[in-house]
């Protein structure tokens, strides 16, 4: 029983973090295969664990690991704490990550001696395959994935006798538009075959130059199948219609993965069988004798960070109320106003609950085409998974820049402050003007601030008041897109996308 509980303490911490980074395995992200890492690591864990010959340890090592554990169990208590707030914060669980592969790697030493942690080093390493990268390593490795998948296919459509053209992601075949989205790009399956690469390598107990290969191996099955999917996709856009592209659309995609992972699995296969890969197993793994007392005053502190995180943010703090805000579309000119249906692609990367868009065109002919769309907090999987979309997603057009760095547009609506970051699409014209400006709102309440823009608090009361509150799963995205009949000047787009707001956006009673 003693045993039991100590194994149960690090097993809580795992549950605890995995109930958090389950919101990154939802459908539509590019971490969907995250459900099946937990389990890929015990059986690692597992298959080690009949190679492990448990040493006698002397007591002064003994305490020493108890120190450490007692030490990383007290530190998990802030690190949980701070992780609950902001549930789009990607670092905080890389943090908690470190600390519960710490804390497994103190309670196994404590159990089968010290010298057996590295047998489990990397099946808990492995879980970290299962987490969220950092969005700016996330978004790099999209864009140049999706370049280099949008320029190779650009060039097999030459060679086929297509004129193609590549404008930013779009490949133009004689004026007809293709778009290379993200799920093309192949970074769902790049991250997928990575991990099971890694899998493959320790579960085979490969060499270090093999799990390279394998791993390395992953990415370019990844890659290729999937621009062999972007190919194919292309093909069938040039030559069917719209619907036989979408009904095709996903089973090329789906197909193309599975290609990528059979693939995979026949080279582990093969390299395993080249080499010899019996492995010895001990007869006999006694447990080490745990004291009573600490292996449960072990399980109790591990009990601890979940424990006083749900107590503080239920009982510990007062939320401040956030103004509420909507869309009326009755308040346009019914008569100028088309609603047309996002595209597929679209809806299966943002996965909202609700949403419209809309097409006018106003007296002087500039055209304006609004983007709306609200996540109702039923599925934080979707909200989250959506978060750090760009505007590009909803936009039909061939580029996107920011303009100025970080210039935005403020419109108020009621007590509610929404701020628009301003975008410009396509090229200018030779006095630096653009023909299209977009305004960007992703709008989240915070509850410790009482607004969508948490940041603006100066930095001391941002501390301060960190743990105060929390930013709700339920948030709005509303996107304009101004098009001038001729390229127009920031001031004239802004001032055409106020008037339109004025109109568009009243406030909601509390």
């Amino acid at each position: 029983m003693n045993h039991a509980s100590l194994l149960l303490t690090p097993l809580v911490g795992w549950l605890v973090l995995f109930a958090q980074a389950r919101h990154y395995w939802g459908e539509g992200s590019y971490y969907a295969y995250g459900w099946a890492v937990p389990m890929l690591a015990l059986a690692l864990g597992l298959r080690r664990l009949r190679e492990v010959k448990p040493l006698p340890t002397k007591n002064t090592s003994s305490r020493q690991a108890l120190i450490i554990l007692g030490a990383l169990l007290v530190l998990l208590i802030p690190f949980r704490l701070v992780a609950e707030p902001d549930p789009y914060w990607r670092l905080p669980l890389w943090v908690q990550a470190a600390t519960c592969i710490g804390i497994t790697l103190t309670c196994l030493g404590l159990l089968f001696g010290r010298s057996s942690t590295r047998s489990f080093l990397f099946p808990c390493l492995f879980t970290l395959t299962a987490l969220p990268w950092p969005t700016f390593a996330e978004n790099a490795l999209v864009h140049t994935l999706t370049g280099w998948v949008t320029a190779i296919d650009a060039e097999i459509l030459l060679l086929s006798g297509q004129p193609a053209q590549v404008i930013s992601n779009f490949v133009y075949v004689a004026g007809e538009r293709i778009e290379i989205d993200a799920t093309c790009s192949g970074i769902r399956s790049f991250q997928c075959l990575l991990a099971f690469g890694l899998f493959f390598g320790e579960y085979f107990r490969f060499s270090l130059t093999l799990r390279t290969l394998l791993a390395m191996a992953g990415l370019g099955f990844a890659f290729g199948f999937n621009l062999l999917r972007a190919v194919t996709l292309t093909f069938l856009a040039l030559d069917g219609d719209p619907e036989t592209y979408e009904s095709w659309h996903d089973v090329v995609g789906y197909s193309a993965v599975g290609l990528a992972f059979v693939s995979l699995a026949l080279l582990a296969r093969f390299l395993s069988r080249s080499r010899n890969t019996t492995q010895t197993s001990s007869k006999k793994s006694p447990l080490r004798p745990v004291s009573q007392t600490i292996a449960w005053a072990a399980f109790c502190l591990a009990l601890l960070p979940e424990t006083i995180t749900q107590l503080w943010f239920r009982y510990g703090v007062t939320e401040r109320e956030v103004p509420e805000w909507t869309v009326q579309w009755d308040a346009l000119e019914q008569e100028s106003l088309t609603f047309v249906p996002f595209r597929k692609t679209t809806r299966d990367a943002l996965l909202f609950d609700h949403g419209k868009r809309a097409l006018m065109e106003l007296d002087d002919g500039t055209k304006v085409e609004v983007f709306f769309y609200e996540y109702d907090g039923s599925r934080p999987a979707a909200s989250v998974c959506s978060r750090h979309h760009n505007p590009s997603i909803c936009m039909a057009a061939t580029s996107a820049n920011l303009v100025g760095g970080n210039e935005s547009t403020e419109i108020q609506v009621g007590q509610a402050t929404l701020r628009f970051a301003q975008y410009v699409a396509g090229s200018p014209s030779k006095e630096g003007l653009y023909f299209t400006h977009a305004f960007w709102c992703p709008w989240t309440p915070d509850t410790r601030s009482g607004t969508s823009h948490f940041e603006d608090v100066p930095r001391s009361e941002r501390i301060a008041a960190f743990l105060s509150g929390r930013i709700d799963y339920a948030r709005k995205v509303l996107l304009v897109v101004v098009y001038g009949q001729q390229p127009m000047e920031t001031q004239k787009a802004e001032a055409t996308f106020k008037e339109l707001v004025g109109n568009l956006l009243h406030p909601v009673p509390n």
